[in-house]
């Protein structure tokens, strides 16, 4: 029986696709000519960037979607059956599976200042936060945006100085309640997420922009 991933599982790890798209694109347009020639080729240098973690759960949800195509994945390397097929053709297949991802649950926009004001627009009205002289939430909020997929638990106490999982995962639920509150956002679809033995993310149904 061939192996069919759900949308609501592709969801999961759309930002770990996304950056390995966006690599994959970028790759491409610099080195066409020399990877077309190429039957394989790995993605290793990405662990720096993603980390191992979600970098492996990201190509293993990249080998599923491309069951019944010419491309394979292994571990971390891309390979194809067939010399003919293009390393551009498999890059627009994988984009076109996140775009229907997308499509289906069209991703909330919100931008964050530098000063640490937090902004949603529904219906042409403005909700903000601020979240300036509350340092410790607005470091919690930039170092998860700035990061690919689930930040480690033990990671985010590090650096933001939590002595216990539990005061960490208290700061995680005064910044959700704070934020379904001022911004309105939809019960439910918390803005940071976890999951045990993963740690913490941004949900993907969110897109937060960065402005001056």
């Amino acid at each position: 029986m061939a192996q069919v991933l759900s949308i609501q599982a592709v969801k999961e790890y759309l930002p770990a696709l996304c950056t390995i798209c966006a690599s994959l694109e970028i790759e491409l347009m610099k080195y066409h000519d020399e990877l077309e020639k190429r039957n394989s080729f790995d993605v290793v240098y990405l662990r720096q960037k993603m980390g191992s973690q979600n970098l492996y759960e990201g190509m293993d949800v990249i080998s599923i979607l491309l069951n019944g195509t010419p491309y394979r994945v292994q571990e971390l390397t891309f390979s194809r059956t067939d010399a003919i097929a293009k390393w551009w053709d498999m890059l627009q297949f994988l984009k076109g599976k996140i775009a229907e991802c997308y499509n289906d649950a069209p991703v909330i926009e919100l931008t964050l200042s530098n000063s640490g004001r937090i902004t949603r627009s529904v219906g042409g009205v403005t909700l903000t936060h601020d979240f300036e002289g509350e340092s410790s939430r607005l470091d919690f909020i930039r170092l998860l945006t700035d990061h690919v997929g689930y930040t480690a638990t033990e990671e985010l106490m590090k650096s933001l100085g939590f002595k216990t999982e539990k005061a960490l995962s208290g700061a995680k639920k005064t910044v959700n309640d704070i934020l379904q509150n001022k911004l309105q956002l939809p019960h439910g679809k918390e803005l940071i997420d976890s999951k045990r033995n993963s740690g913490y993310r941004i949900n993907p149904m969110y897109n937060i922009v960065r402005i001056p």
